[in-house]
């Protein structure tokens, strides 16, 4: 499973692609029914919360806290696609 983001930050379309199947899932600020997001890091307010995250910090998505492989924001969008392909 592939993950690129047309934008950095959470700011634009994350494309999902499964090489099992044709085509992708885009998931973007726009479509994607995640909450509100106050500081705009990609992460919903209340994902935050359930993580220790601070939803004011936006700096808080390129921090390695949650797991030494992934920012924040990976660990998040791994999370939707985790959701997403069950």
């Amino acid at each position: 499973m592939n993950i690129t983001t047309s934008e950095s930050f959470g700011y634009g379309k994350f494309y999902v692609s499964d090489n099992f199947t044709e085509g992708s899932l885009a998931i973007s600020a726009d479509n994607w029914n995640g909450g509100v997001d106050t500081d705009l890091d990609g992460m919903p307010d209340d994902w935050e919360l359930r993580k220790d995250l601070d939803p004011d910090d936006s700096t808080d998505r390129a921090i390695y806290g949650l797991s030494p492989e992934y920012t924040n924001l990976e660990v998040y969008i791994n999370s939707i696609v985790e959701t997403t392909c069950k």
